[in-house]
């Protein structure tokens, strides 16, 4: 009889999960997409190769610091406000070392206008600040229009002004695809080499990796397909910021085909997250 009523409770509360979306209807969710997506990524294109970059055990005067995932933990008990601490920490720790930030989407949980102010605010005076924008900065018509009225708006995709072949792109306005604008922006540089900071994975094989694994991303192209669009192009690093975000997640994955880079990183507020750093055309990742 003991048995048989417990087994009604955790049926009943299964119910009441399901139904509701109330803990742990998130964890259940990502480990079943996850499973998922491997196996879609396994049927797929299976010649990308795994790449490693070198470890940074400091910041030197010059460097461009990329951050994906910028408040942290997916989890709604340690959610913070703004930026996770240990970003806001480590910027302030080496302001004076860093030329520019570029974060790569999910900067808060919840976007305002002020929290855009307090980012530009508290560093723009010392270090370029740029953000390519993921689904909790862009994801609703009104988070989408602070984002445009703040000073790191832009809508679809730029180059950044001096370094013209770094390019920011809002992937999350186009269900996870490369926008017309980013593939023009790619196509007329003259650089041997094109850095491409977005938010979303941009090749279905790296699913299994990404923090976002539902709906639209189901549209994404394979390696081969993504890597047609350019044929002309030396060699083009993408770097993914939707990663991370879950402890079972890596904190950073890097892989290759043909002329293209794949990297993928996160912050997920576990020990040994990782941040990259980009100085002389040299990219490498630095613990945190």
């Amino acid at each position: 009889m003991k048995k048989i009523l417990i087994a009604s409770m955790f049926f009943t509360y299964g119910l009441i999960v399901g139904t509701f979306h109330i803990f742990p209807y998130d964890l259940i969710k990502d480990s079943y997409n996850s499973i998922k997506y491997i196996t879609i990524g396994s049927q797929k294109n299976k010649n990308l190769k795994e790449c490693s970059l070198p470890q940074s055990t400091k910041i030197i005067s010059g460097s461009t610091i990329i951050i994906g995932h910028a408040y942290g933990r997916i989890n709604n008990s340690t959610n913070y406000d703004y930026l996770t601490p240990k970003v806001e920490n480590f910027l302030n720790e080496h302001r004076q070392n860093i030329d520019r930030v570029i974060f790569t989407g999910d900067v808060f949980y919840e976007p305002s206008l002020n929290k855009w102010n307090r980012l530009y605010q508290q560093f723009s005076s010392d270090m370029q600040v740029y953000v390519a924008p993921g689904n909790h900065d862009v994801g609703s018509l009104s988070s989408a229009e602070i984002f445009e009225m703040s000073k790191f708006g832009f809508k679809n995709s730029i180059s950044i002004k001096d370094e013209p072949h770094f390019i920011l792109e809002d992937s999350e306005s186009n269900n996870g695809l490369l926008h017309n604008s980013t593939l023009d922006l790619i196509k007329n540089t003259n650089q041997p080499i094109v850095y491409l900071f977005r938010h979303h994975v941009p090749i279905i094989e790296l699913l299994n990796v990404a923090n976002s694994k539902n709906g639209k991303r189901e549209v994404l192209p394979d390696a081969d397909e993504f890597i047609n669009k350019f044929t002309n192009i030396k060699s083009i690093v993408v770097v993914a910021g939707d990663s991370g975000g879950f402890p079972s997640l890596p904190r950073m994955t890097c892989n290759s085909y043909k002329n293209v880079t794949f990297i993928t990183n996160g912050i997920g507020n576990v020990k040994d997250d990782i941040i990259l750093v980009l100085i002389n055309g040299r990219i490498s990742y630095l613990k945190i």
